[in-house]
């Protein structure tokens, strides 16, 4: 009896499916039991009380992972551990499409049979990025670039069957689940938007030189996107009913909340400027830098080859997406940058997979090159993510050990760091030190953070006390204590050996009121 050869989309299928399963326990296994650096714990916080963190406040993420939350913490995880599993679950994700994407990409693009060493590049291009000691920050800890990266991955999957599904242009349902997949793009980070363009772009542009784009697509992908774009109504909701760990500058009011949804503060103090830590900067030059040019030059390479077939528009406005979104991180001063280059990196570890499909196929000194690549690669880049961990659970211990041995348990304190939240996160989750009053005093030039704190301590902390710029924010402490006649820590100088700040005898002496939410 003989029986037919499965398709490669299907074979391709259960290829990407296994990767995704492997990503999934492998991540699984990695991720800590704890907070990781950045903005894990404020994510965490926010899942565990279903609140808005930071601009633009992440709404799909928030509401799924809360859900996935709650499922993990029911058998018995703990939220930074369920917190961490949602990036995995995420990453695993991300990876399955990836490899999905790959494996297309490494098909020949013209006419041609395809040989067992034609999926050999998708699979290497797999194996860099699932290694990569960026992704793998991303996959094991708490943030929203895992799922970032799936978007990108499966808004890229969507657009090469849309443009290679043998008819000259989606028809209506097909535009109505681009725009379903664009609006999710832009719901969970607005950063989609940057591959979101251009690869709308190829669609319309394919579709428009066939005859076949109507109104009624643009309709069609216009109202689905709104489905998704509607999760944007949980911040809102939550301005006006604010939760537990909520971002402290989200007011209840319809110009806070579109505040928030531009950015807020984040699009005047970072935009416009390149500076990451020193320590950001070596992993930039070592693992990203690299490999972002030279992938970026054969995926180009390969849009240019390719450019009578139906995958061309879409390799090249992948190009423009990775070349957008490096310029964004370019220009965007936060002092970790590289997590936002992923989409990128992704992007140009695509490129061989693309540039084989390009060619039809790999000359055997340039496969067996592709092939070496990940496995000269991966030991390196495994090394530098152990060892940025173990400094980041050191860090997170010694942060730990010094909140537990505060040697006050009613007063204030202050520290200027987004760190902060690891102390928050204690405190909520952990019921540990609930008479203390945590405050970031950069927050508190802001006028809601600053009347939230006034409220619980019973008189504003910065009465009488002038801050021009960020220098003057050592003096917050010692006002802080003078004002309230409560004991204050700033949590840096505690760090360095100093002692707790004590009032003045004779001081008012005021017991806060609760812990502000």
């Amino acid at each position: 009896m003989n029986v037919p050869p499965a398709r490669p989309g299907a074979r391709d299928g259960r290829v990407a499916f296994a990767a995704g399963a492997a990503a999934l326990v492998g991540y699984g296994a990695l991720a800590p039991g704890v907070p990781g650096p950045g903005d894990a714990a404020e994510l965490t916080l926010c899942l565990a009380h279903l609140s808005v963190p930071h601009p633009t406040g992440y709404p799909p993420y928030v509401l799924a992972g809360r859900v996935f939350g709650v499922a993990l913490t029911a058998g018995g995880a703990s939220w930074p551990l369920a917190a961490n599993l949602w990036s995995a679950a995420g990453a695993a994700v991300a990876t399955g499409l990836f490899t999905r994407v790959a494996l297309a990409l490494a098909r020949p693009a013209a006419s041609g049979a395809a040989s067992r060493w034609t999926p050999a590049p998708a699979l290497a291009a797999a194996a860099l990025l699932a290694t990569h000691p960026v992704w793998l920050a991303a996959a094991t800890t708490a943030e929203v670039h895992a799922w970032a990266l799936a978007w990108t991955a499966g808004a890229a999957w969507l657009a090469l069957s849309l443009a290679g599904g043998g008819a000259p242009a989606p028809a209506a349902r097909g535009w109505a689940l681009w725009g379903l997949v664009c609006g999710a793009g832009l719901a969970h980070h607005v950063t989609s938007v940057l591959f979101a363009a251009p690869l709308t772009a190829a669609l319309a542009l394919r579709a428009r030189r066939a005859g076949a784009l109507r109104p009624a697509h643009v309709g069609a992908a216009g109202a689905a996107a709104l489905v998704p774009l509607s999760a944007y109504v949980f911040v809102a909701l939550r301005a006006f009913r604010p939760a537990p760990g909520q971002w402290p500058l989200l007011e209840p009011s319809w110009a806070s909340v579109a505040a928030h949804l531009a950015g807020g503060p984040f699009a005047a103090r970072y935009l416009g400027g390149f500076a990451p830590a020193a320590d950001e900067r070596v992993l930039l030059d070592a693992t990203v830098w690299p490999y972002l040019a030279g992938g970026l030059c054969a995926l180009a390479a390969a849009a240019a080859a390719a450019r009578a077939t139906t995958r061309a528009p879409v390799v090249t406005a992948l190009l423009a997406g990775a070349l957008l979104q490096a310029g964004f991180s370019l220009v965007y001063a936060v002092p970790d940058p590289a997590a936002y280059l992923l989409p990128a990196l992704a992007c140009a570890f695509l490129g061989v997979p693309a540039a084989a499909g390009a060619a039809g196929a790999l000359p055997g000194a340039a496969l067996a090159a592709t092939l070496a690549l990940p496995a000269a690669a991966a030991p390196g880049w495994t090394r530098i993510h152990a060892a940025r961990r173990a400094r980041d659970l050191a860090v997170e211990a010694r942060i730990v050990e010094l909140w537990r041995t505060l040697p006050i348990e009613r007063g204030v304190v202050l520290w200027n760091d987004d760190r902060l939240a690891m102390l928050e996160l204690r405190q909520r989750l952990h019921g540990e030190r609930p008479r203390l009053v945590l405050a970031n005093p950069a927050m508190l030039t802001w006028r809601a953070p600053r009347a939230a704190l006034a409220r619980v301590l019973g008189a504003d902390p910065l009465a009488g006390l002038a801050l021009r710029d960020e220098r003057d924010l050592a003096r917050v402490p010692a006002h802080v204590a003078a004002v309230t006649g409560l004991p204050v820590v700033d949590f840096a100088a505690y760090a360095r050996g100093e002692p707790p700040i004590v009032p003045r005898a004779g001081a008012p002496r005021r017991a806060p009121r609760a812990a502000p939410e």
